[in-house]
C-alpha cells in the first residue's frame, strides 16, 4: 500500500510540474533597413556597388529572422539577398510606372512565407521626384514556429521630404486600408519601413497611422522601458527624430513586447560607406499558451 501511495504522489507531482496550458514565449529578430539602392549615377561614386554583397553578409551575421528592405530598386539588390542567405523572399510592388522603377521593397524571411500581398500609392499620391518610382506597401503571412498563430508583416516607403508634404498624409490613408483589408482579428502584427515622418516634427500624420492601425512604437515603448540601446542610435534616434520606424499589435491571441531596439551598420565597414540610413532592429517577445493549437 505505501509503494502505491508513494506512486500515486510522484504522479501527482509530475502532473502538477508539467507546463501544459501555461504560458510559453519566443523571440523574432527583426530588421528594417533602407539601402538607398539607387544607381550609382544618382546617388554618387561614394557608394560603390559592391557594397550590396557586403550588406548581404552583414545581414546574415546580424541574424535577423526577417529583414524589411527599402529601396532596393536597383538590380544588384540581387546580390544583396542571394548573400544574405535567407530562404523566403517577397518582393513589393514591381516596375509599373512610366519610368520603369520599382517599390525597392523586400521582404527577406527565415521562415516560410504563407501568404503575401502589395499595393501601390499610385500617380495621384506622390509628389516630384517620389513619382518616378512605384512606392507602396508589401504584407508577408509567415510562419514561425512555435507560435499558434502566423506573424503578418508589413513593409513600406512613403513620400521624402521634410515639408510634411499632403501627399504622405493621402499615403497614410491607403496604408490604413492596406492594413485593415489584410489583417485577420488575433493575429500578431509588426509594420515597419522608412515612414519619412519624424513624430516630432509631423506628429499629426504619426498619430493619424497610429490610431488608423491600433498599433504601438517600438521605439516609443523601448525608450519609456529603457531597452533601447541609445548609443547604437547615433543622430538618427529611435522615436521622435527618426523616420524609420518598426510598429507591433498591442492585442490579440499572441502578446507581442518589444525587449530591445537598437540601430546598426551607421559607419562604413572597410572604408565603404553602405547607405545613408542605419538598420532599424528589434527583437521582440511573443507570448502564447501551450495549449493553443496552431491555426496556420
Amino acid at each position: 500500500m505505501k509503494i502505491l501511495l508513494l506512486f500515486f504522489a510522484i504522479l501527482a507531482l509530475e502532473v502538477s510540474a508539467a507546463p501544459v496550458g501555461g504560458p510559453s514565449s519566443s523571440r523574432v529578430q527583426v530588421m528594417s533597413y533602407n539601402i538607398k539602392g539607387l544607381p550609382e549615377a544618382v546617388v554618387g561614386t561614394e557608394y560603390k556597388s559592391r557594397r550590396y554583397s557586403v550588406i548581404g553578409k552583414l545581414l546574415a551575421e546580424r541574424g535577423a529572422d526577417v529583414v524589411l528592405l527599402q529601396e532596393g530598386f536597383s538590380s544588384n539588390t540581387r546580390k544583396l539577398i542571394e548573400a544574405s542567405g535567407f530562404s523566403h523572399v517577397a518582393r513589393g510592388p514591381s516596375e509599373s510606372t512610366f519610368y520603369g522603377v520599382s517599390s525597392g521593397l523586400y521582404i527577406l524571411s527565415r521562415y516560410p512565407i504563407l501568404a503575401e500581398d502589395r499595393m501601390t500609392f499610385g500617380s495621384s499620391n506622390c509628389q516630384r521626384w517620389d513619382c518616378l518610382s512605384n512606392k507602396g506597401a508589401q504584407f508577408a503571412r509567415i510562419s514561425i514556429p512555435e507560435l499558434p498563430l502566423p506573424l503578418e508583416v508589413f513593409n513600406t516607403h512613403l513620400q521624402a521630404g521634410r515639408d510634411n508634404p499632403p501627399a504622405r498624409s493621402r499615403q497614410v490613408a491607403l496604408l490604413v486600408g492596406f492594413y485593415k483589408k489584410n489583417h485577420v482579428a488575433g493575429n500578431p502584427v509588426i509594420f515597419g519601413g522608412d515612414f519619412n515622418i519624424r513624430p516630432l516634427l509631423d506628429r499629426a500624420t504619426y498619430d493619424e497611422f497610429v490610431l488608423g492601425t491600433g498599433l504601438g512604437s517600438s521605439g516609443k515603448y523601448c525608450l519609456d522601458h529603457g531597452c533601447a540601446r541609445l548609443a547604437d542610435a547615433g543622430w538618427a534616434g529611435v522615436w521622435e527624430h527618426t523616420i524609420d520606424h518598426q510598429f507591433y499589435s498591442l492585442d490579440g491571441a499572441v502578446e507581442i513586447t518589444p525587449v530591445q531596439v537598437a540601430r546598426s551598420l551607421g559607419d562604413p565597414v572597410d572604408g565603404l560607406r553602405l547607405s545613408d540610413h542605419p538598420t532599424y532592429e528589434v527583437i521582440f517577445e511573443l507570448k502564447v499558451p501551450r495549449s493553443s493549437a496552431r491555426q496556420h
